[in-house]
C-alpha cells in the first residue's frame, strides 16, 4: 500500500470479505499486510478504508487467489475524494 509520495501506507487496516461473507482484517506499520490461511482458489474482496470510504486495489473489487502467495497493491492516491 503506497501513498501519493510512494511511501508505505502506515497504520491503515486492510480487510477482505470472503465469498461466504466472513470479514477478516489485519493492520501493520510498514505497508506490508499478511493474511495467513488463505487458500488457492479463494475469491476475496480486498479493501482498505480511506477518507471514510472503501478503497479497492487496481485489480478490482473481487480477486481470485491463484498462487500460494499473492500481492495486491493499493494506490491511496486513487482513493482520494474529489
Amino acid at each position: 500500500m503506497v501513498s501519493e509520495s510512494e511511501t508505505p501506507g502506515e497504520n491503515l487496516a486492510v480487510y477482505y470479505e470472503s465469498e461466504d461473507g466472513a470479514l477478516v482484517s489485519t493492520k501493520t506499520d510498514d505497508g506490508i499486510y499478511i493474511f495467513p490461511l488463505v487458500t488457492r482458489g479463494s475469491r476475496l474482496r480486498p479493501y482498505t478504508m480511506f477518507d471514510g470510504e472503501r478503497c479497492y486495489p487496481p485489480q478490482g473489487t473481487m480477486v481470485e487467489i491463484c498462487k500460494n502467495e499473492a500481492e495486491i497493491d493499493f494506490d491511496l492516491s486513487r482513493c482520494r475524494k474529489g
